[in-house]
């Protein structure tokens, strides 16, 4: 109930002339676990669905090698893209 609540709030965040943004941010699985499928089949059709949807990238990130988490560092990678793409959508520049 709450997922389609936010889904309608993301609707009409979309609609020309709003004042505030609800964006969806989804990170891809473990690109080499057993979750690939998710990544090929679902995450690419999102945006096309819901408006203000973004997916982030999870290529090259490391995993535990028990096909279904990342590592440390793997974790880490992933939070900074959702970083930068939270910012690039409010319009701040990222420092390189």
């Amino acid at each position: 109930m709450v997922l389609l609540f936010c889904l309608s709030l993301m609707a009409e965040a979309a609609k020309p002339d709003k004042k505030f943004h609800i964006f969806l941010c989804l990170g891809q699985s473990n690109m080499c676990g057993v979750c690939w499928r998710f990544n090929v089949d679902i995450l690419p059709n999102l945006p096309k669905t819901l408006p203000n949807s973004y997916i982030i990238s999870a290529k090259d990130c490391e995993s535990t090698g028990d096909q279904f988490h990342f590592s440390t560092e793997g974790m880490r990678i992933l939070g900074f893209r959702y970083a930068e793409q939270m910012l690039k959508l409010h319009k701040y520049k990222m420092k390189k």
